[in-house]
This record gives structure tokens, C-alpha cells and sequence, in this order.
């Protein structure tokens, strides 16, 4: 069912690569996949199966990925949903995807916990004939047939942009992305880097500590921060934590010296306990992502995948993980502060402020 013919020779432009999927790709199902609850089934009538392998359920952004997928995937395609959480373990990660090729997925969405060991795992997902998206994240050195993804190069500069508005000059803090998500870690570096680099040049603003989390675990940022005030005498100016489940550690550092609400601290995910703590001004910011337009390009991705319409897909650009050009879809952060979460997140309906307000 849906099995794509094996192609011959890999690709370097996504151009080059949208056609030969649409050319190589799985057989046009007899039922068309509408909007309104078409059933996606092959010629032999069976159901499309999507795999949907995260690296974790702890953090309050992929529960909702979760449950929006699961709406949208039986309503919209009339399909079953795999869904696999590693737990921040690569090597769970890694069984479990070989554990859905043996159920018989047709179509893989991934965030991989580690991008460089995920790779022998999805470019088997190819040689059976799996569509396989990167979901936020990318693998290295493998096959992918589509990656979704942020801005992480603008998130990481919307948090710099905001370090350097709140406090200009001083001792910086910056706990940033494992580097095992090199898709992440990197653009995001650059992009805070962009902003702070002249800076540290001139001597305005001095990195007393710089990590990339393991695991992006909030207890590691939290001795991080504690071990930074030590060194310093308390004296921090900024921290920037690369999502708010780092932010929320570095936070439960601060609070234990005292300092909650005195020290710039960032955030992405807008979390609602993130956003329930920039009410309360002990974090400075965070970034928004509509994961209801994040779902909607999944959807549309697979679609254009199994009705072998992939030369119909419009990507921004294409991201090389070192093994070919990848087509890229790129949707962009909404920086969330005090300011403006009125505006851009209760009155744009994604929670109400009693929702943020009982976040525990």
C-alpha cells in the first residue's frame, strides 16, 4: 500500500527532489484525501498509517502536537496515528521507529532526540518505501523527504534582541540546545550571537557561563545558573534559556538566591506555565508557535506525499544535513513579553487568562 518506488539516484535540489518523488512516488489512492473526513486508503483498502516519533512527553508543547495531530489525522485523512515518545533516549527512539516499520507505516513524522544517530533507522523508513517528514527537527547525514520546521535563527535573536533591551551591559548566562540537535543548536546560536557578539567584542557584556544542556533538562540548567551565581557573587544581568523547560530551572535558581524577577530570562514554547511566570515577571519572554498551522503543514505535507503530488509543495528553502538537500518548510515565532501577551496570546485565542493564571 503506498509503497513508493525505490529511486535511483539521490538528489542535491529540492527541485530536483519534489520531482522525482512526485514522479517516483506511491500510487494515487482510489478514495481522494479531502478536509471533510475522506478516508486516505490504498487500492487494497487498507487504512494509511502515520508514524509520529517524539523525544518526549514531558514538555506541554508536544502533548498538544499530539492531540492536535490525532484530531486532524483521523478527521482529515481518515487515518491511524502511531504515536512514540523516546523519553529523551535516542536508542528508544531508534527501536521504536523500527518498531512502526514492522506495523506498516506509510508516512513517518519525526523529531529526532539525537540527529546523528537517527540516521540508519529513517533512511531504512526509505528503502521501505516511508515518507519520511522531519517534524521541527532533522537527522544528519540521512534521507529525509521533507523537513517542517521554526525560525530558530529569528527565535534565537528575538531572545538576544530582548536580553540586550532589558540589560544592555553585564554578565550573561546562556543555556542553550544540546548540540545533539544540530538543526536547533545551530541556527539558534547564530541568531543570539548575531546580537551579543559586538557586544562581548566591545566588552558590554561578558558570558560567565555557556552550556548546551543534555537532554534540554531543567535541572541541569538550574545547577548551571546556581553554579554562575556563585562565581559571579550573584552578579547576573541575563539569562538566556533556550526554551521554558530550561527557563523554568534557571528560574528555580534564581528564586533560591532571591533574584526571581530581577534577572532577564527567555524562553519558546510559550508553555503556559511560561507565560503564567511572564504575568508574574519572573521570566522576560518567550516565542509562540501556532501549532494549529504547524499541524495543518503536516497534514498538507502527507497529502501531497501519498497523492504523489510532492512537485506541488512550496518550500522556503532547503536545509542540507550533510547527506543531501532537504525541502524546507519554514513558519515563523511570535515573540511573547509582558507587553504584548494580551494581545498576541489571550486575545488571539490560544489560552484565556484563566488558563494561564491556574497553569501549575
Amino acid at each position: 500500500m503506498f509503497k513508493k518506488v525505490k529511486r535511483l539516484t539521490a538528489v542535491l535540489l529540492a527541485i530536483v527532489l519534489l520531482a522525482s518523488l512526485a514522479a517516483c512516488g506511491r500510487k494515487s489512492t482510489d478514495t481522494e484525501t479531502g478536509s471533510e473526513g475522506a478516508e486516505a486508503s490504498g487500492d487494497d483498502g487498507k487504512t494509511l498509517k502515520i508514524g509520529f516519533s517524539i523525544p518526549t512527553e514531558r514538555e506541554e508543547r508536544w502533548k498538544k502536537s499530539v492531540s492536535l495531530l490525532e484530531e486532524k489525522v483521523s478527521v482529515e485523512l481518515g487515518a491511524e496515528l502511531i504515536v512514540q515518545s523516546a523519553d529523551n533516549d535516542s536508542q528508544k527512539q531508534y527501536s521504536q521507529i523500527e518498531n512502526m516499520i514492522t506495523q506498516g507505516i506509510d508516512v513517518l513524522l519525526v523529531a529526532p532526540e539525537d540527529a546523528g544517530s537517527v540516521g540508519p533507522v529513517l533512511d531504512r523508513c526509505h528503502e521501505e518505501g516511508i515518507f519520511v517528514i522531519g517534524y521541527t527537527r532533522t537527522g544528519d547525514n540521512c534521507w529525509m523527504d521533507a523537513y517542517m520546521t521554526f525560525d530558530f535563527e529569528t527565535i534565537g535573536r528575538y531572545q538576544a534582541e530582548a536580553a540586550v533591551e532589558m540589560a544592555p551591559k553585564g554578565n550573561y548566562v546562556l543555556c542553550m540546545c544540546d548540540d545533539n540537535m544540530t538543526s536547533i543548536a545551530v541556527p539558534m546560536r547564530e541568531g543570539v550571537m548575531s546580537v551579543l557578539q559586538p557586544l562581548v567584542d566591545s566588552g558590554d557584556i561578558n558570558i560567565v557561563l555557556e552550556h548546551a544542556i543534555p537532554n534540554v533538562d531543567p535541572s541541569i540548567a538550574m545547577a548551571d545558573v546556581e553554579n554562575a551565581l556563585t562565581k559571579t557573587n550573584n552578579d547576573i544581568q541575563a539569562i538566556i534559556a533556550v526554551n521554558d523547560a530550561i527557563a523554568s530551572g534557571c528560574i528555580s535558581a534564581l528564586a533560591s538566591a532571591g533574584m526571581d524577577g530581577e534577572v532577564y530570562v527567555s524562553g519558546m514554547d510559550a508553555e503556559k506555565t511560561a507565560l503564567k511566570r511572564i504575568l508574574e515577571g519572573t521570566q522576560s519572554m518567550t516565542t509562540l508557535i501556532d501549532l494549529n498551522n504547524e499541524t495543518d503543514i503536516a497534514i498538507d505535507l502527507i497529502k501531497k506525499f501519498i497523492n504523489g503530488e510532492a512537485d506541488q509543495i512550496k518550500t522556503d528553502e532547503v536545509f542540507n544535513n550533510g547527506e543531501l538537500d532537504i525541502p524546507q518548510v519554514v513558519y515563523p515565532p511570535i515573540k511573547v513579553t509582558e507587553n504584548n501577551i494580551h494581545e498576541v496570546v489571550i486575545d488571539a485565542g490560544y489560552y484565556t487568562l484563566e488558563e494561564i493564571e491556574s497553569a501549575e
